[in-house]
């Protein structure tokens, strides 16, 4: 049975003390119907996202019990893991899977962060059947907008599938020869949807079509903190609340000054804090979540549900709404005028300037893959996971990186700035492990001369970022300078590199990164070198059966697993 999460978070007293907060998730499969539909669901402790709050200042210890089936890895999404590189959750890059029956305690700190993350399976696209949830940090003393609400939901939204196993969907887009990514069946809002069972083809399946919905319960005159958090594998939704402005006061853990507007459009692996008052006339009223559809190749009606809806209610009633949608030119987030409230000083002087390139083709034996280029370090690369050492257990090992890992060595405390050039007739959205960047350019490029931009005081920041698509000629020929003629869309960002460990930087689409839309950022390299690694991570690889290329690890004395 499917206990979903409570969506009210409690608010917490003004003083908050340091503490160790235990964490278990006994991970496993079992059956629901999260829009109606009966399939089967990947979740801890019986749940789908499970949530997970805490103070900053605290440290996480999160023990994993893996009773899933098949190996895993668990990633804290934003988190910084400053000094514990290990406990990043990148299957392949900073641990071995947890093999199946195995266990694997994270500890960690976050003494500089608060705000909105999550957790997900960073392994084989498991999550996408349900294996994440919310992570919030709280530091009511610090946080600037403490006193502008009065209680708080999280909202998380996903896109789902029916299919019983990510396997199922994964295998066989990884042997397509189209390319086209998997589209789901419906999309939910803190695990629930409503599915239109006409359109199952499977009629034997249980189905009821007209599934109860999240509900958020407002009481006039109060103002609520929504932390909306798009946990899907590749949806972009288009959030609003029917008859509500909100505005926007945090993006990726960072927050933001104030914005006002009708809507925001949120890319997968974002989150946005918005303040809503609850000032409108008493009764229901849509939460809307819808799916752009255009990003899908092979999208036609009757294939997907992409309204996705859930309840406001003034009432404390279930009744399906009957109000009306923000208007046509309402006025959407736009996530590149986003500003910190304050700016992370990194130094406008760029001490390695990058480029990386992709394009998603077909390879010669006419299976799409991601062909990733960063100058100076590899050309048309298709990143793997690491079949062996995991990346940064070579880098302390001081062994050679597998060259599938697509690395590009940084030098610690360094500023890097990166320009993302997409040559791909839809948007990608990047994710950077271990750090935030500032965005400090973005549009289209005509060439491939890096973009010049003058100086700013500020610029957004964030740990995920959408790059635009590139635009097609009228002819829909590409020609000189690639698929989309030159045109190229392009994001550039900029930041310290000051974290030592292994990063992944990769499209947060899950269809993307595992065809290969990925690198990874060493961090000082010969500083690894004397990196002291729990016992609990070398022990972990050998019951998963992987083989370290490894002939030394220093360890401190073991404290749990």
């Amino acid at each position: 049975m499917i206990s979903l999460f409570a969506t009210i978070v409690a608010l917490i007293p003004i003083v908050v003390q340091a503490a160790t907060q235990n964490v278990e998730l006994n991970l496993g499969q079992f059956t629901g119907s999260p829009d109606g539909y009966q399939t089967n669901i990947y979740g801890a402790n019986n749940q789908m996202e499970f949530p997970i709050v805490i103070n900053k200042g605290d440290l996480l210890s999160l023990k994993v019990n893996n009773k899933l089936g098949l190996p895993t890895a668990i990633h804290c999404h934003g988190l910084f893991q400053r000094g514990t590189p290990y406990y990043d959750g990148a299957s392949g890059v900073s641990q071995c899977p947890i093999a199946d029956q195995d266990s694997l305690q994270y500890d960690i700190s976050v003494p500089d962060q608060h705000g909105t993350f999550w957790w997900h399976a960073h392994h084989k696209a498991q999550y996408v059947k349900g294996l994440r949830g919310p992570l919030i940090i709280k530091d009511p003393s610090n946080e600037p907008y403490t006193a502008d609400y009065d209680e708080e939901y999280i909202v998380m939204l996903t896109d789902w599938f029916h299919a019983q196993h990510s396997s199922d969907i994964l295998d066989p887009f990884m042997i397509s020869t189209t390319g086209n990514e998997p589209i789901p069946d419906s999309g939910l809002i803190n695990g629930k949807g409503r599915y239109n069972c006409s359109m199952a083809t499977d009629k034997t399946v249980p189905c009821i079509s007209n599934a109860p919905l999240t509900r958020f319960d407002f009481t006039p005159g109060k103002r609520y903190r929504l932390r909306v958090i798009n946990a899907g594998s590749m949806a972009v939704f288009n959030f609003s609340i029917d008859g509500h402005k909100m505005t926007v006061i945090e993006a990726d853990g960072v927050d933001t000054a104030k914005t006002v507007v009708d809507g925001i459009r949120i890319s997968v692996a974002q989150r946005y804090s918005v303040i809503v008052e609850a000032n409108a006339a008493p009764g229901n009223f849509w939460m809307r979540a819808d799916i752009d559809t255009g990003l899908y190749t092979v999208y036609q009606e009757g294939i997907l549900t992409p309204t996705i809806r859930a309840i406001v209610s003034y009432t404390q009633s279930d009744a399906d709404p009957t109000s009306s949608p923000v208007a046509a030119n309402a006025v959407m987030l736009n996530q590149y005028k986003l500003m910190p409230v304050v700016q992370d000083p990194i130094s406008p002087r760029v001490n390695q300037s990058l480029i990386l390139s992709f394009g998603i083709l077909a390879d010669t034996d006419n299976i799409f893959k991601a062909f990733t280029s960063v100058d100076g370090h590899f050309t048309d690369s298709v990143y793997k996971m690491p079949a062996n050492s995991p990346t940064l257990m070579s880098a302390i090992n001081n062994q050679p990186f597998e060259p599938s890992a697509n690395v590009v060595p940084v030098v610690n405390g360094q500023t890097i700035q990166l320009t993302i050039y997409n040559d791909d007739p839809m948007e990608h959205t990047f994710h950077l492990h271990g750090h935030t960047f500032q965005i400090v350019g973005t549009g289209v490029q005509l060439n491939l001369k890096p973009a010049q931009h003058a100086a700013k005081v500020m610029y957004p920041e964030r740990d995920t970022v959408t790059v635009p698509a590139c635009k097609i000629k009228a002819n829909n020929t590409g020609g000189e300078g690639g698929a989309c003629g030159g045109t190229k869309g392009y994001v550039t960002i900029r930041f310290r590199a000051n974290n030592p460990g292994a990063w992944l930087f990769h499209c947060h689409i899950e269809w993307h990164i595992m065809q290969g839309l990925g690198i990874t950022f060493v961090t000082a390299g010969k500083e690894l070198q004397t990196m002291k690694l729990p016992p609990r991570m070398v022990d972990g690889c050998a019951r998963s059966g992987v083989k370290l290329n490894a002939t030394r690890f220093w360890a401190p004395p073991r404290i749990g697993m």
